[in-house]
């Protein structure tokens, strides 16, 4: 048996209370990120989720969650977006992002006599002695690599 999504926005709650409490396996015709968030945008804005008492909006949020096969953390977090703008869209990832500015060839020339002077240490250890190179001998040629992370290091 396949439950359409267009049925889902025309539940009430008791509705779905009943369809939580079947035992019966079903199969879902929702795919992708857009079709979730509407998904989650018509169910929500029809029952009024912010105006019903903590059992309806458990029963709603159960719902939403065998629907869309989301984890629990992640249906509140779009329930929670729901209740303060009336929007439901996931963010992209955020990701993170190192420090650029080391990359000409005179830096890398730099970095590799350094690292031959010290018969090849560690990173972090070679990020330290730049951050002295720079720091405490005022080497301005090693301005830039001391304030450069270990990875890119690595990377260089």
């Amino acid at each position: 048996m396949t439950f359409q999504v267009q049925q889902a926005d025309q539940l009430s709650i008791q509705q779905m209370e009943e369809f939580l409490q079947g035992s019966r396996p079903m199969e879902f015709a929702i795919e992708g990120r857009a079709e979730v968030c509407r998904l989650f945008k018509r169910v929500l804005s029809q029952c009024h989720y912010s105006k019903l008492c903590k059992r309806e909006r458990g029963s709603a949020r159960t719902y939403l969650i065998k629907l869309t096969d989301l984890s629990r953390a992640q249906t509140t977090r779009l329930i929670g977006r729901w209740n303060q703008s009336r929007e439901v869209r996931r963010l992209p990832p955020r990701r993170p992002s190192f420090a650029r500015g080391a990359t000409g060839p005179c830096d890398m020339a730099l970095l590799a006599r350094v690292d031959a002077a010290h018969e090849d240490l560690s990173g972090p250890a070679v990020r330290r002695i730049l951050q002295c190179e720079y720091g405490v001998y005022n080497k301005p040629e090693f301005e830039r690599l001391a304030g450069l992370p270990v990875p890119h290091l690595y990377n260089l």
